[in-house]
């Protein structure tokens, strides 16, 4: 290990965000970096938490990335970690401008992300390359759900996170109501059927390396309660959970849902972090989510050992040629409320930074 610490910025640190989950995960490495961090509102935990912080604007502002290089250039920035999602796109899509201004972004090449944050483009991508999926219809019109089985699950076709605008529909009559809403509100659906149980849910984490090699994965088994569990319906005699973006639950020995999901990484074209969530169903693993960026999940991983922020660092900058990650399993992880508390100054002196 180098003496000398490499200089990370971390981008939407927000204390409930992927960004403040790799922030954490840097953390347990403190010794190995200089952690400078940016949001976009100055009530932001991992703001106060970091050697140097910054406010940035919005991911779709047009100074969001000139903004980010002014940063880089002064505090000489090794490496670009985004923490949220319109982050990761935007940083993507401008990595050879970053590349070009002495950071390397720790991400999935643009064309790969631009298909996985869009559902439909990755469900066919992945019924192409026949990895079961649940089946999936773009709800254009309402005529095409007709023919679906109820309950469906509806959600957005892009740009969505955690469980937002996703919903159980018991009949045609719901969809409808649902349909004509989200309609007004110029939002696309899709239309997915309902799969598998709560009990056999799955959030597995892919590293996948800059060269596209995979260096290795790690599954929890997901035990949907407080956070962790949404939207529910009993229909029919029967309950219908989903999940949220907010994972717990136990990390476990599942070989062949390791290997579907490194095999899942492969076909999507993953070059950097990956995460996967899946069911267990009728005919056998289930995809229904595939995140080409850091997980929620991020410090819960680090904890046992498989830190994705740390050790994408070290290969990304070629100090490192990993084949795999030591990391335990046999544990229980479960979310919990952090505070942090900063001097009424210290907080108005981070708002007028912009």
């Amino acid at each position: 290990m180098d003496n000398k610490k490499i200089n990370v910025l971390v981008t939407a640190v927000g204390g409930r965000s992927v960004g403040y989950q790799i922030l954490e995960s840097l953390k347990l490495k403190k010794n190995n970096y200089r952690i400078i961090t940016t949001d976009m509102d100055a009530f932001s935990p991992g703001l106060y938490e970091a050697d140097k912080a910054y406010l940035l604007p919005p991911a779709n502002s047009t100074s969001y990335i000139s903004r980010m290089i002014k940063i880089i250039k002064k505090e000489k920035i090794q490496v670009v970690l985004p923490g949220s999602q319109p982050e990761t796109v935007a940083v993507s899509k401008s990595k050879n401008l970053l590349l070009k201004n002495g950071a390397i972004p720790i991400v999935n090449p643009f064309e790969m992300t631009r298909i996985c944050f869009d559902k439909k483009l990755l469900y066919d991508l992945l019924t192409k390359n026949r990895i079961l999926t649940p089946y999936t219809v773009d709800l254009d019109r309402l005529e095409k759900a007709k023919n679906m089985e109820f309950p469906l699950i509806i959600k957005p076709a892009k740009n969505s996170s955690g469980s937002k605008n996703v919903h159980i529909v018991k009949n045609i009559n719901e969809l409808t109501i649902l349909f004509d809403q989200f309609k007004r509100e110029n939002i696309q659906l899709l239309a997915q059927e309902y799969v598998g149980s709560e009990n056999e849910e799955y959030t597995v984490g892919v590293m996948a390396g800059k060269n596209g090699q995979i260096i290795d994965s790690i599954v929890m088994k997901r035990y949907l309660t407080g956070l962790s569990r949404g939207e529910e319906r009993e229909i029919d005699g029967r309950n219908y959970v989903l999940s949220t973006g907010y994972s717990q639950g136990f990390f476990v020995d599942q070989p062949d849902i390791k290997k579907y999901c490194e095999q899942v990484a492969k076909i999507v074209g993953a070059c950097g972090p990956l995460n996967i969530q899946c069911r267990k169903g009728k005919k056998g693993i289930y995809i229904f989510e595939v995140h080409p960026r850091f997980s929620g999940s991020a410090s819960m991983r680090a904890l046992v050992g498989f830190n994705e922020p740390h050790y994408l660092i070290r290969n990304f900058l070629g100090l490192e040629d990993l084949d795999s990650v030591p990391h335990k399993l046999g544990y229980a992880v479960m979310r919990k409320f952090a505070n942090t508390i900063v001097k009424v100054t210290e907080y108005e002196r981070m708002k007028s930074s912009k």
